[in-house]
C-alpha cells in the first residue's frame, strides 16, 4: 500500500483551521475576562476579596494571606482588576476617612490574644484596642477584620494640661506625683501641650 502524499492546500487549510480554532479561543476568553472577570473599583471605594479555592488556613483565621482559602488581609485601592467569579467573590466597601478635629480607634479582630488583664493592643498584631489611633486622612483598612470608630480629637491649648486617668498597670507619659515619665502615681498622667 503506497502512502499517500498530503497535497500543499491540505497542509494551508489544516494551518489556518488551527490558527483560526486558536484565534476563536482567544477571543472567547477575552469577551469570557472582559465581561465576567473584570472588577472596577471605583475612587473613594476598596475591594475586599474572598479567595474559594487555595491553601487551608490555619482554625480560628479570619484574614489569610494570598494563595490561602478565605478573606484577603490585603484589600485592593482604586483601579481595574480581572478575578475569575468561579475562583473569587469581590465586594466593595468604603475607604475610612477620617476628618480634621477627628481620629480613628481601631479594634482589631485578628491576630493573637491579648494578655490576661491587658485591654489595649501594644502592637499591629494583637487583638483588641489598638494604643495608636489614626489621624485624619484615608485609610484601606480590611472591614471584616478591623472596626475603626471615629471620634473627635481632644485638642491641648498652649498653656493648659490633660489628665489622663489609666485603666491599667501600665502608665505613659509624665507621672503626676513627679515621678519618671512612665512612671506610676495613684493611676494619673499629665498630657502637656
Amino acid at each position: 500500500m503506497a502512502k499517500t502524499a498530503k497535497s500543499p492546500d491540505m497542509k494551508i487549510r489544516l494551518l489556518v483551521g488551527a490558527a483560526g480554532t486558536v484565534l476563536a479561543a482567544a477571543l472567547i476568553y477575552g469577551v469570557y475576562m472582559w465581561f465576567f472577570c473584570r472588577v472596577y473599583v471605583p475612587a473613594g471605594m476598596m475591594a475586599v476579596v474572598t479567595a474559594k479555592t487555595g491553601r487551608q488556613p490555619a482554625p480560628g483565621t479570619i484574614l489569610v494571606e494570598k494563595g490561602e482559602k478565605g478573606i484577603w488581609r490585603e484589600v485592593l485601592s482604586e483601579g481595574r482588576y480581572f478575578f475569575d467569579p468561579v475562583l473569587y467573590d469581590v465586594k466593595l466597601a468604603k475607604n475610612i476617612e477620617i476628618p480634621l478635629g477627628k481620629v480613628g480607634i481601631v479594634t482589631s479582630k485578628v491576630g493573637r490574644e491579648l494578655p490576661a488583664g491587658e485591654i489595649i493592643a501594644v502592637d499591629d498584631s494583637s487583638k483588641g484596642v489598638r494604643r495608636d489611633v489614626l489621624g485624619p486622612g484615608v485609610y484601606r483598612l480590611n472591614p471584616e477584620g478591623y472596626k475603626v470608630e471615629i471620634v473627635d480629637a481632644i485638642n491641648i491649648p498652649p498653656g493648659y494640661a490633660g489628665i489622663v486617668t489609666g485603666q491599667t498597670q501600665q502608665q505613659c507619659g509624665i507621672s503626676a506625683g513627679g515621678g519618671a515619665p512612665g512612671g506610676h502615681a495613684g493611676g494619673v498622667d499629665l498630657m502637656l501641650p
